[in-house]
């Protein structure tokens, strides 16, 4: 069914979900991977090939039965991870989708499309709002899309095919070599307009905008370094935001409900690379830590970087030569060593050790950073989250202006901006310092998500559990949209015997996830529909009809 709601279309739950059979066992044989997106589907980025959101989660057909590795969301993009490579879909402003094409700021992909340039399976891909990067399992980075305000520091002009990037390597490797450590990247993460990456060796470099916070760089304006951690102003209940603009005031409901973005007006696009660029790195050196990187959200509007005359032309061949740079070069985060992830949300950042350290840094306006009351308001320096220090922390992930951690044990806890309920404690007040779930005690958690103003927490049993927004039916719980969840609530069917979720990640305001599941039991999870759909997908490839996306 599907019904219009405040001028959208939405795509409302069945009266009825068909129960899944009692049979706990699955052959892998007759298993099948699939891709589970919901909530906002108005960019196209839950890739059913029509811009209508999902109060539900449904299959993305055109990925079956392509076997899924992994999925990471941006703002109003979805990539879903392959062998390979990878797809991706939704917004395509910026050339974030990374598919070869120069595409106009308002065009969309609603259906995945072979992200083009990459030279084989990814170890990690991040996107933000308006650009992406990934790290092949050769330990090289890509990087492509919108490079305004530092986000891919000296990309110039467009790059509809793969080049290497000379000077984001030569950065890296020089940042790299001072330090003594190994330039392979193992993981990535991408905030509104900043980018970070983690290296074999465990040390983090981070670029973006000069001076940011985010990047951890510990160069911070004296104007900026305020004390007190108070809150941005109120209006209403709704934190207000500066409008890119320069006009008057923006909260973030008339951001968030009117435009459907954080950013009033989309900025215009000065420096682009529409696909991937590789940036090879050495072979050597390795590690014995156990990589990884939670997808981030991230929104916001982009500075426009200095005039194209400014940025000298690419050479005619062997490469993309190193160019005038509008915003930071790749620096080495100081003070953090031994880190195995990565994570970073709108403004601010983290960086996990193997030992369970958490360090965090950048914007801390509402407690993101969880120093506490007297925390300041920014943080340019990696510092130790103080209620966490003698808490081993198994991973993180960075909300829009929020953040959650899973502990030992299984605990999460969460902190920062709470408009939403985001932060699962059954209100709606901010938390300056680290708070633990306690509706979740008792269900071990083995990772998280967070969109800008939702959470999706998997369980070590594979079941799924949201709260937060859900003015676009990203909890997927087939509620109205506009129901918040202020505790979390268990999706039915995740987690449930047969049915094993892969990851999940979470867009601004949507959510995917991938599942492997026997096919006997596809239809309870997705409807008899879609079941027969999807079986009927895999017969074709299995008779050799149709093509796969290239």
């Amino acid at each position: 069914r599907v019904r219009r709601v405040r001028g959208a279309l939405v795509r409302c739950a069945p009266e009825a979900i068909p129960q899944m059979e009692a049979n706990p066992r699955m052959e892998a044989s007759d298993d099948v991977c699939v891709l589970l997106t919901w909530g906002d589907g108005s960019y196209g980025a839950l890739g059913h090939g029509e811009r209508l959101s999902e109060t539900v989660p449904r299959v993305v057909l055109a990925l079956v039965p392509t076997e899924l590795r992994g999925v990471s969301c941006g703002s109003a993009t979805t990539f879903a991870l392959t062998a390979d490579g990878a797809f991706s879909f939704g917004a395509a402003v910026g050339g974030v989708l990374g598919q070869g094409a120069v595409r106009g700021d308002t065009s969309c992909v609603c259906t995945p499309q072979r992200v083009t340039g990459l030279r084989g399976g990814l170890t990690s891909l991040a996107c933000g709002d308006r650009h992406a990067l990934a790290a092949g399992e050769g330990g090289e980075l890509y990087a492509w899309g919108d490079g305004g305000d530092g986000r891919l520091w000296d990309c110039p002009g467009e790059a509809p095919e793969p080049a290497i990037s000379l000077a984001v390597d030569a950065g890296v490797r020089a940042a790299a070599a001072s330090a003594q450590a190994d330039s392979s990247v193992a993981a990535v993460a991408c905030g509104s307009v900043h980018s970070l990456a983690l290296t074999r060796s465990g040390v983090v470099f981070s670029w973006g905008p000069p001076g940011a916070p985010q990047l951890g760089h510990g160069v911070l304006p004296i104007s900026s370094q305020r004390q007190g951690g108070r809150t941005p102003p109120q209006r209403g209940g709704e934190r207000e935001y500066a409008s890119p603009t320069g006009g008057r005031r923006l909260s973030q409901r008339e951001q968030i409900d009117r435009n459907g973005r954080m950013s009033p007006e989309k900025p215009r696009v000065v420096v682009r690379s529409q696909s991937p660029v590789a940036l090879p790195t050495p072979e050597d050196g390795s590690d014995d830590c156990e990589w990884g990187v939670v997808p981030a959200w991230s929104s916001g509007a982009a500075r426009a970087p200095p005039p194209a005359a400014t940025r000298p032309p690419p050479p005619s061949g062997g490469g993309r030569a190193p160019a005038a740079s509008s915003g930071d070069a790749p620096l080495l985060v100081p003070d953090v060593r031994s880190v195995c992830g990565l994570a970073a949300g709108v403004s601010h950042s983290a960086a996990l050790s193997a030992k369970g350290r958490l360090w965090m840094f950048g914007d801390n306006g509402d407690g993101q950073l969880g120093l506490g009351d007297g925390g300041a308001r920014r943080i340019s320096g990696p510092q130790r989250v103080p209620a966490l220090v003698s808490v081993k922390v198994r991973t993180v992930a960075c909300g829009g202006f929020f953040t959650a951690a899973v502990v030992a044990g299984g605990g999460m806890v969460t902190f920062g901006a709470n408009e939403c309920g985001q932060l699962g404690h059954g209100g709606r007040e901010a938390e300056r310092a680290p708070r633990l779930v306690r509706a979740l005690e008792g269900t071990p958690i083995a990772q998280v998500a967070c969109g800008a103003c939702h959470l999706v927490a998997l369980s070590e049993t594979g079941a799924l559990h949201v709260c937060g927004r859900n003015g676009d039916g990203e909890l997927g719980t087939g509620d109205l949209v506009g129901a918040n969840a202020e505790l979390p609530r268990r999706l039915p069917l995740f987690g449930d015997p047969g049915v094993c979720t892969v990851a999940v990640a979470c867009g601004s305001f949507h959510t995917a996830a991938v599942v492997r599941l026997s096919r006997r039991r596809l239809g309870g999870l997705v409807g008899e529909r879609a079941a027969a759909a999807v079986e009927e997908r895999i017969a074709r490839r299995g008779r050799g009809v149709g093509v796969r996306n290239k």
